[in-house]
């Protein structure tokens, strides 16, 4: 998969400055018209209707692997509007804790929570999410470690300097390896 950016990137067929773009430009890029497609999660989607975009929603290619693949780990909490002050209060309050550094405190293995991935329907309310819905059962979830903060800050890079040609994909497969596997213990 990572030879394929890099083979992309090559060919000339990305942005030149795909290699450090953050990804709140590349979502600028698409909206503004300067890119044709991007690949992002179903986020994007909102920002996107806000600024009356076109768009299709395409499932990843399927590789080597001979099956689609995706990555997913991102958890959004959301609050419905409700008439009870009281529970909306209690809501909040529970999305705070949930997202800050006193889970890992109270919880051990808070990082191990299971994903609900089965019961997500909102295309009923935001038919544009049905493609993300259709892709689920292909996610594979980011390793349920405790330090992937830092474990990802190993693997952005590398990509990167194997996009921009300055290490081989592997290579830079390599390095991320040898910076990481450390980090897994068992």
């Amino acid at each position: 998969m990572l030879q394929g950016r890099v083979d992309l990137f090559e060919a000339g067929a990305m942005p030149p400055d795909t290699t450090t773009l953050p990804l709140a430009d590349l979502e600028q890029g698409f909206i503004d018209g300067r890119f044709a497609m991007m690949t992002g999660g179903s986020g994007s989607i909102t920002n996107l209707k806000a600024n009356d975009v076109e768009f299709t929603v395409l499932p990843p290619p399927i590789g080597d692997a001979g099956e689609t693949i995706t990555v997913g780990g991102m958890g959004t909490y959301a609050v419905p509007e409700k008439d009870d002050p009281a529970r909306m209060a209690a809501a909040h309050e529970l999305g705070r804790y949930l997202t800050s550094a006193e889970v890992a405190e109270d919880v051990p293995g808070w990082y191990l929570a299971p994903g609900t991935r089965a019961s997500i329907k909102v295309s009923e309310t935001t038919p544009e999410m049905a493609p993300f819905e259709e892709m689920l059962p292909h996610v594979r979830f980011m390793p349920l470690v405790e330090d992937w903060a830092q474990i990802d800050s190993f693997i952005h890079p590398e990509i990167q300097l194997a996009v921009s040609g300055q290490k081989s994909a592997q290579e830079a497969l390599d390095a991320i390896g040898e910076q990481v596997t450390p980090l897994l213990g068992e």
